[in-house]
């Protein structure tokens, strides 16, 4: 999938409730919910904390996946 197809995918997401805001690209967005800046504040209190440097992560049931994202 190429740049131009996943910005025009993006727009069509945007019409579907998020709880939070997921960064696709550094100029594009999803809104969600819960703010980009609540969320860096709660993945900086939650990942922040731990080292995960060469770890896996597995993504159970984690709404949209925002910390698995992050992680």
């Amino acid at each position: 999938m190429g740049i131009q197809e996943l910005r025009e995918r993006a727009k069509d997401l945007s019409q579907v409730h998020w709880h939070h805001t997921l960064r696709l690209l550094p100029d594009l967005v999803v809104e969600g919910a819960k703010s980009a800046a609540l969320l860096e504040a709660e993945r900086a209190a939650i990942l922040g904390t731990v080292d995960i440097t060469g770890c896996s992560v597995v993504d159970v049931g984690t709404w949209n996946g925002y910390f698995a994202f992050e992680a």
